[in-house]
Parts: structure tokens; C-alpha cells; sequence
């Protein structure tokens, strides 16, 4: 699957192991890994146990494109990694990214409320 970004490059997705419980979201441009996702389903949502995007593709919007892929293709809304492993520890990018998703970090790198 191809997706245009803001910058109008195309980012190709390409997804791995769907029948695991896990999956992963891999994105290029021009043939170029510039990111993954790594999502655990279960039951009704689905959790990022890993993500990362190259450092000079960043704010180009290729996470959020992998984490409404993700969405999509579960129908099923993600949340990050610390709903699951509460001593998951969250990036400064990652809770910025996670805020502007619409969830409020409760104590600066744990505990996300919706």
C-alpha cells in the first residue's frame, strides 16, 4: 500500500506476521526502511510495543501514518505500550506524539488517561 505524505513523498507500507498476535508495520520511501511499528493485539485494542522512525524522517508524519494504518486494517484503536507494561518508559517524542493523539500523560512517562 502506497500513502502520500505532507511532504508528498510516497510511503510504501508493507505488513508482517498479522496471524501472530503481533505484527509489524514496516515503511520506505524510494526503497529505504524510514520506520516501523510493532503492535500486540488483544481483545478488543491493540498496543505499540514498538515504533521508530529515522531521525531525518521525523515530523514528516510517517509514525502517525503507521499507527492509523494499523488502525485500519484491525478496525481496532491503538494505545501505547505502558497500558500494557506499566513500567514501559515513553520518549519525550513519544509522549508528545501520544498527546497529540488525544491522550494525556498522567505522570510525565507511565500512566496514559484517555
Amino acid at each position: 500500500m502506497d500513502i502520500k505524505l505532507k511532504n508528498q513523498e510516497t510511503l510504501s507500507i508493507i505488513v508482517l506476521g498479522e496471524d501472530s498476535g503481533f505484527f509489524k508495520i514496516i515503511g520506505y520511501i524510494n526503497k529505504t526502511q524510514v520506520g516501523y511499528l510493532i503492535v500486540a493485539i488483544a481483545k478488543e485494542n491493540l498496543y505499540a510495543i514498538d515504533a521508530q522512525v529515522e531521525l531525518k524522517y521525523r515530523r514528516m508524519g510517517i509514525a502517525t501514518k503507521l499507527y492509523n494504518f494499523a488502525e485500519k486494517l484491525t478496525k481496532k484503536k491503538i494505545y501505547p505500550n505502558e497500558y500494557l507494561n506499566y513500567d514501559a518508559k515513553s520518549s519525550n517524542d513519544a509522549v508528545e506524539f501520544w498527546r497529540s493523539r488525544g491522550l494525556i500523560l498522567s505522570n510525565g512517562d507511565k500512566i496514559f488517561d484517555c
